[in-house]
């Protein structure tokens, strides 16, 4: 199943613009403004690193979990 990336992100930004006390995600913990900023930043570096073109697949998803090893 795809998603609209595009639009997440431009969803993401609306909520980052309400500037909320707490957000609570469909998954991982409850938080307040960082929640849609750490996601929005997580799409963008996915967006470069692919832009790039020179990772493959395993590379990618290990520099990913490696920058966010704290993420569930």
């Amino acid at each position: 199943e795809e998603i609209d990336i595009l639009r997440w992100e431009l969803d993401l930004d609306e909520i980052i613009g309400l500037n909320p006390r707490v957000v609570v995600p469909g998954h991982g913990n409850l938080g307040g403004v960082e929640v849609p900023r750490a996601i929005l930043a997580y799409f963008r570096e996915v967006r470069e690193l692919v832009k790039g073109g020179e990772l493959n697949e395993g590379v990618l998803t290990e520099r990913l979990r490696a920058s966010r090893a704290s993420w569930e």
